[in-house]
């Protein structure tokens, strides 16, 4: 072997391992923005359940609030055509205010003559039920959540597959050196290099996912929940006479449910007492007449 052909070979060994360096690099960065849209994915997904949940709520609620004003214009026609007055006037009081304004435009509209009027005032422009809009807003997020969340997916797959591209190119840059031909293994490198090339223009034009959004947490329970299911706090309270006639014995002790003070941002109290051991958490005597807790 001359020099010179000794010469043309560290040239192949050295283009084969920067190509080799580069492409390891170049996979692991892919393979961590793939992991990075699955995260991506996930949030989306759980955004357009959550919306598709607040569309269901809204919706259910929206049609017990129809069926009320249904029932309740019932009623007011029922008294209408029996020329109840009185019945009459004690359900139109009750109307809801969107449902006042319904039925004060379809009468407008005389449909007891005007064979055009709407059979009834529930299609009339004037009702409206604001939790319908609610729910069609809280579906189109959903939607759009979920559109989004696809677009992640495919975002993903495109790395996953510029992962493999690269994985490649470390294949032809160690396959390379297996072989004694001088042409064989530049052909091999050229490939390689053709397909790193490749892979680079492909990643450099893949999107990567947004940094530093802030994705807001949203509370598990709603304000109403929150508000009836307040922790419960028990308290052992001990009247004085009763102590007074029973200095030798037990203090008789009666429990009362006090609800928990919330929390709130800066407020620095000490954490919660711990309960002794007489305290007894069984709440069978919360509605009932309050008993001696026994020890």
């Amino acid at each position: 072997m001359t020099h010179t052909d000794s010469r043309r070979d560290r040239v192949l060994e050295m283009c084969a391992a920067t190509l080799m360096s580069i492409a390891t690099v170049a996979t692991a960065w892919c393979a961590y923005q793939s992991a990075e849209w699955g995260g991506e994915q996930a949030f989306l997904l759980g955004e357009s359940q959550r919306a598709g949940r607040e569309a269901d709520l809204h919706s259910a609620l929206a049609a017990q609030k129809r069926s009320l004003d249904v029932a309740v214009f019932m009623e007011w026609i029922g008294g209408l055509a029996t020329d109840n007055e009185r019945l009459t006037d004690f359900y139109a009081e009750r109307f809801p205010p969107n449902l006042g304004i319904a039925v004060e435009a379809w009468l407008a509209t005389e449909p007891r003559t005007n064979p055009d009027a709407p059979p009834h005032p529930f299609l009339m422009e004037e009702y409206k039920i604001a939790e319908d809009s609610i729910a069609a807003r809280a579906t189109l997020e959903s939607e759009a959540k979920w559109a989004e969340a696809r677009q992640a997916d495919e975002n993903g797959d495109r790395f996953v597959l510029l992962t493999v591209i690269f994985a490649s190119v470390l294949f032809f840059g160690g396959i390379e050196q297996k072989f004694k031909d001088r042409k064989v293994r530049t052909g091999i490198l050229v490939v390689g290099c053709l397909l790193f090339l490749g892979g680079v223009i492909a990643m450099l034009n893949s999107p990567t996912p947004a940094r530093g959004r802030a994705r807001p947490r949203r509370p598990l329970q709603s304000t109403h929940a929150r508000r009836i299911f307040r922790p419960v706090r028990y308290v052992y309270t001990t009247s004085a006479a009763e102590t007074d006639e029973r200095s030798n014995s037990e203090p008789s002790r009666r429990r009362r449910f006090i609800p928990a003070r919330p929390r709130v941002p800066g407020d620095h109290q000490g954490p919660p007492a711990r309960p002794g051991p007489g305290l007894h958490r069984s709440r069978v005597d919360e509605l009932g007449p309050q008993q001696p807790c026994a020890r």
